[in-house]
């Protein structure tokens, strides 16, 4: 399994809900396109901050959704709404449920 950790601050004006509710509508449709996909959590994770956590069977998927995420955001959303702030991405070493 592979993760993409990306992280966005938000806008004033903005609230994390509704760009959750876009998210919902029309870029998690695409992430289920993608061959490999696991599963996406949209976490507010401060006040103003939107982190994403997308997990993958192989790199290439995860990659493909770093991607796709871009992509969506300019498409999508006015200039400035989201800006990604950081990315982590690697390999799952330990997993435990």
């Amino acid at each position: 399994m592979y993760i993409s950790v990306r992280r966005y601050t938000v806008a004033d004006g903005h609230t994390i809900k509704d760009i959750s509710a876009k998210i919902d509508a029309s870029f998690v449709p695409k992430l289920r396109e993608t061959s490999g996909f696991i599963t996406y959590y949209v976490i507010e994770s401060a006040p103003a901050e939107l982190t994403s956590v997308t997990i993958f069977e192989t790199a290439a998927g995860v990659e493909a959704s770093d991607r796709l995420a871009a992509e969506w955001v300019a498409a999508e959303l006015d200039a400035g709404v989201l800006t990604r702030v950081g990315t982590t991405e690697g390999e799952v070493l330990l997993s435990q449920r």
